[in-house]
């Protein structure tokens, strides 16, 4: 039998709490995946909704080197001056051959990584991602592509789509 993969849900403060549901539980439901909700420091986190997630696991890169894939997790705190360091987490997921996908304004950290640098990509935008503060890396390499509304976009091992889309198509 196949190893089970196993997939990280990455959650921060604020974070979007429309944007996980379909893709958690599909994953497990119809591909027989395990997800494991991580958040900076293992700490609890409160969404938009005001519902308080307990993650399993830190986002510590120690603490998720049995990950084959993340899902970073959009949140107004991707823009703000001070968003959770991520790059090393999802440079390790992504050098060890795993999927790195970002939703909404969890793509911000995804650019923030390099992960985007010599890849094409879909976002919410070109303007929307140079709008943000700290995006001053990926901000003269970017190339958003603007996909039609349900239409996800998968370049080798990097999945985005805009939040405001569902999932699956």
């Amino acid at each position: 039998m196949p190893e089970q993969k196993k997939i990280g849900v990455l959650f921060i403060e604020g974070f979007a709490d429309w944007e996980y549901g379909l893709l958690a539980a599909s994953a497990v439901e119809w591909f027989g995946a395990r997800t494991v909700s991580l958040t900076p420091g293992g700490q609890p986190v409160t969404g938009i909704s005001g519902f308080r997630l307990a993650p399993e696991r830190s986002a510590n890169v120690d603490d998720t080197a049995d990950l084959h894939a993340i899902a970073v997790i959009g949140s107004e705190q991707w823009f703000g001056k001070a968003p959770p360091d991520t790059v090393d987490l999802l440079a390790a997921v992504a050098s060890r051959g795993g999927v790195v996908g970002g939703i909404c304004a969890g793509t911000l950290a995804l650019a923030r990584a390099g992960l985007f640098d010599k890849a094409k990509h879909t976002s919410n935008g070109r303007d929307w991602i140079n709008e943000s503060n700290s995006v001053i890396r990926a901000r003269r390499i970017i190339r958003t592509y603007r996909m039609p509304l349900r239409t996800a976009r998968s370049f080798p091992r990097r999945v985005r789509r805009p939040a405001r889309s569902p999932w699956p198509s």
